[in-house]
């Protein structure tokens, strides 16, 4: 990676950093967001940042943080469900790559124990 990607890829993870204080301290906010989330994810997209396998704890914590955003109101229409269709095609994507990966296979990544909204509680799995 060069040194701009470098540089690009690090203003990405500082915005993600900033929508995760805002989704813990002010979620009422979240409007305000969206061309920050837009913006990610076109530079991590341009940079092909899910395809390197060696950004495995990094590539979960972005699509922690932007899942949650993306959910954060579903009756918010399509432009969410894009959001949430984004975050799906990368989590994909990283299964294919890592596909012991425990985070991914657990969906842990949608289970966050201290979230109250039910969008981030991990499904119940019937055991057979």
């Amino acid at each position: 990676m060069s040194r701009m990607q470098n540089g690009e890829l690090q203003e990405c993870l500082q915005t993600i950093e900033q929508i995760n204080h805002m989704l813990d301290y002010s979620p009422n906010e979240h409007g305000s967001y969206t061309e920050s989330f837009q913006r990610v994810i076109r530079t991590l997209d341009n940079l092909h940042f899910f395809d390197q396998p060696d950004q495995l704890t990094t590539q979960e914590r972005v699509l922690e943080v932007l899942q949650r955003l993306a959910f954060i109101d579903s009756d918010n229409g399509p432009l969410c469900a894009a959001w949430a269709d984004w975050c799906l095609q990368k989590w994909l994507i990283l299964l294919q790559l890592h596909p012991n990966s425990v985070l991914i296979l657990k969906c842990e990544c949608l289970a966050s124990p201290s979230r109250d909204n039910d969008l981030f509680r991990r499904p119940q799995l019937k055991r057979f």
